[in-house]
């Protein structure tokens, strides 16, 4: 705590954990823009299909329209499957790998987990199905009818991201 007074000293740490994943941060990002710039992902632009359907509905982007966008600019998203039912669960959780989460999809559906649209560690056929069927009957008694459902692989450790945008003018 004393040295923190001392005019002139660099930024003094308790322990290095902090500072040094801070330094690696700078060499990741330094790395990344030093590439040649055929080997950075393109940009996706105002003019992609994706945007310009949601541009044209005027509402938020589904799920599956969120998770492309972010392919198209490069950016990794854990493996996913769009089901229409239960029939196809199965298919989606076998070619996947478990454990998966499940998700409801709906146009108005944006904050899932207020309503308990979303079941996270399913680690068999059997959960997923479970947790469908509870799903679709919470869904069901809220007056929420899913217009189909996610299937994706459950990812752990790592950070979360949830971005919102919006215009203002």
């Amino acid at each position: 705590r004393d040295l923190r007074g001392i005019a002139g000293l660099p930024a003094v740490f308790r322990y290095p954990e902090a500072p040094v994943r801070a330094l690696a941060g700078m060499v990741a990002h330094a790395e990344r823009t030093s590439r040649p710039s055929a080997a950075r992902p393109v940009p996706v632009t105002a003019r992609s299909a994706v945007i310009e359907r949601a541009r044209g509905r005027g509402d938020y982007l589904s799920q599956q329209e969120a998770f492309a966008l972010l392919e198209d600019a490069g950016i990794p998203v854990a493996p996913w499957r769009a089901v229409r039912n239960r029939a196809e669960l199965a298919g989606a959780g076998r070619a996947l790998g478990y454990p998966v989460v499940l998700k409801a999809l709906a146009g108005k559906l944006i904050h899932k987990s207020e309503v308990g649209a979303v079941a996270v560690g399913l680690a068999d056929a059997r959960a997923l199905v479970a947790a469908f069927e509870a799903m679709e009957r919470r869904l069901t008694s809220a007056g929420i009818d899913p217009e189909g459902f996610l299937v994706q692989k459950q990812v752990c450790g790592g950070r979360e991201v949830i971005l919102g945008i919006t215009r203002d003018p």
